[in-house]
């Protein structure tokens, strides 16, 4: 019976010591939702993205900018200011030795797709053209506020991010990349107002 004792004491000793150290752990940390939104420009500063980047802003039904993909830079992020919404097309005028070439049009890098602009690829053997329609002007969180857009200063560092929508001038992220990347390929980009 004395054993039983001495057992249960211990046992209960052992539980007051636990409690109080498991009261006093801190709690897990919550992950972020989404890492905040940026502009081509900003992602390579912020994320160290490898893409090249190209700034544009169409301003007139059948704007265009030339895009040239290598094997050295396979993919480029285009900063979009277009102040009107529209829809955007890109033709392939050189697939080189290029199969496939995919896109996705976002609100920013990384960030909201928007009005159902998801990731999208065609086959270069079939077709030469890829359209977005429907895309928003070109302004803070135009696509949502699921994400954020981040602030950087002048030396890079992330000091704020908004989740509100605002008509303040804001760059679209439109990436394009070819695979396999073996060659050249040329493309136009073209921008339609309405």
């Amino acid at each position: 019976m004395r054993r039983l004792w001495i057992m249960l004491l211990v046992g209960l000793l052992a539980a007051a010591v636990a409690a109080p150290a498991a009261a006093k752990r801190p709690p897990l940390p919550t992950p972020p939702e989404h890492p905040p939104g940026m502009s081509c420009a900003e992602a390579v500063i912020y994320y160290g993205a490898t893409h090249q980047v190209i700034a544009w802003a169409p301003d007139t039904d059948g704007d265009r900018v030339q895009v040239s993909l290598t094997r050295a830079e396979p993919q480029v992020c285009i900063d979009v200011l277009n102040a009107a919404a529209g829809s955007f097309t890109i033709q392939v005028t050189d697939p080189g030795a290029a199969r496939t070439l995919s896109a996705n049009l976002r609100d920013s890098h990384p960030g909201d797709f928007c009005g159902g602009c998801n990731s999208t690829s065609i086959d270069l053997r079939t077709t030469d053209t890829l359209t977005f329609a429907g895309m928003a002007a070109a302004t803070v969180n135009a696509c949502g506020v699921e994400y954020s857009e981040g602030v950087l200063d002048e030396d890079g560092n992330l000091v704020d991010q908004t989740f509100t929508q605002t008509g303040e001038a804001d760059p679209l992220a439109l990436s394009i990349w070819e695979s396999p990347t073996r060659a050249t390929v040329q493309l136009t980009v073209t921008f339609h107002a309405g």
